[in-house]
């Protein structure tokens, strides 16, 4: 009996009356096992990446509303959630974060205290800052930090 090895089969094509019926040919399939493991592996890798990108996208949306008073951390995986289950209802609340944050920024609930100098201003905080700098031998930064807390507790006002 011959054996042929190696040979490079172009197809394969069945008849109902074979040439040679006493032929024994035996034909395997490679295992795609390792193939199907590598493409999964990657695949798996692939949707972590994704998953990662999301959330610093949703974070960085989040962000934006830190301050009306939501953690970022605690709120992106919320806009996360509502966004996979309606997206429509989270345009809607986007929009309404969005509407909250521009009446805040109008109205000035977030200015600082002390801006305009009505309640001492800044040659009178540099002035406390330099005193206690040299009576107390502090860093500059520390001094101003010092002062400025001094002024609140004298005038009762948080700057």
């Amino acid at each position: 009996m011959s054996e042929l090895k190696n040979l490079e089969i172009q197809e394969v094509s069945l008849v109902d009356n074979g040439a040679n019926p006493e032929a024994k040919i035996l034909l395997t399939k490679r295992n795609d096992d390792d193939a199907n493991t590598i493409l999964k592996r990657l695949s798996d890798k692939l949707a972590a990446q994704i998953q990662k990108f999301e959330d610093a996208e949703f974070l960085q949306v989040a962000k934006r509303y830190e301050i009306l008073g939501e953690k970022a951390e605690e709120l992106a995986p919320q806009l996360k959630k509502i966004k996979n289950a309606d997206p429509d209802a989270y345009n809607a609340l986007i929009q309404k974060f969005d509407t909250a944050l521009e009446l805040h920024k109008k109205a000035g609930t977030f200015e600082e205290l002390g801006k305009s100098g009505t309640q001492g201003g800044d040659d009178d905080v540099k002035k406390l800052a330099a005193q206690i700098q040299k009576a107390e031998n502090l860093s500059e930064r520390w001094a101003l930090d010092k002062a400025y807390q001094t002024l609140e507790e004298k005038n009762h006002v948080h700057l």
